[in-house]
């Protein structure tokens, strides 16, 4: 069994937050065409890519970012992120 990941910091999902809202109309786009995965894929493992080049952070992978943007929005943290910054 796997080791538990840290946990992201403040900084790491600040990060996230800002390379999400980078992309976000593709990676908020309702479609489920193939051609609209394809292009989700292609920009998650653009902002993993991204995510893993900052200095002091955890790598992670693409599902793990998934996960905590997934957390991020059923909290609505991101629309209160962005309204304080």
């Amino acid at each position: 069994m796997a080791a538990r990941n840290a946990a992201f910091t403040l900084v790491e999902k600040r990060i996230l937050l800002d390379l999400v809202e980078k992309f976000k109309k593709v990676l908020e786009n309702k479609k489920t065409d193939a051609a609209s995965c394809e292009q989700k894929r292609e920009k998650w493992n653009q902002v993993t890519k991204e995510f893993n080049s900052h200095g002091n952070i955890t790598r992670r992978d693409a599902k793990q970012l998934k996960s905590i943007r997934k957390e991020f929005v059923e909290k609505n943290v991101i629309e209160k992120f962005f309204s304080h910054s």
